[in-house]
């Protein structure tokens, strides 16, 4: 575990509101749009897609704030799909999670009893950086997992 300042960030963003349940949906299809999306807008790509969660608190059925992150350089032109973003700064506790996607919540398990023994106070959001990803080998996955510190 480690605490890291993350700078503001641009981005190219889809939002939406779902649940863990329905989240599934927008797994690929998305990232896959969005890069797409960049290169029609031909815009510089500086980092891994990202997915943020704001309100989600573990529980399957709770309703929250999704959104699917794509750094760029800069804002482009109008995009008819996504909208760009400026993430604020971003102070958080990151853990590095290796292997299949479906095993990340015993990682979110570990992980929250040690923020909170360490006296942190959690900012309501998480964003997991998909580091490395592989659909066909998920035990190759790398996932940097991120939890907001107020």
């Amino acid at each position: 575990m480690q605490i890291k300042e993350i700078s503001p960030i641009q981005t190219l963003v889809f939002t939406t509101q779902t649940t863990l349940n329905t989240m599934v949906l927008y797994v690929g299809n998305v990232a896959e749009d969005l890069f797409k999306e960049a290169q029609n807008l031909n815009l510089d790509i500086t980092g891994p897609i990202f997915w943020i969660y704001t309100g989600a608190d573990g529980k399957p059925d709770t309703e929250f704030k999704l959104e699917i992150a794509l750094p760029v350089k800069t804002e482009g032109k109008k995009s008819e799909k996504f909208s760009y973003k400026l993430l604020e700064p971003f102070k958080c506790v990151s853990k590095i999670h290796n292997g299949a996607w479906d095993k990340m919540n015993e990682t979110y398990c570990n992980l929250f009893p040690e923020f909170y023994r360490n006296g942190h106070q959690f900012s309501g959001i998480c964003r997991e950086l998909y580091l490395t990803m592989d659909f066909e080998t998920p035990e190759k996955n790398v996932t940097e997992i991120q939890v907001g510190m107020v």
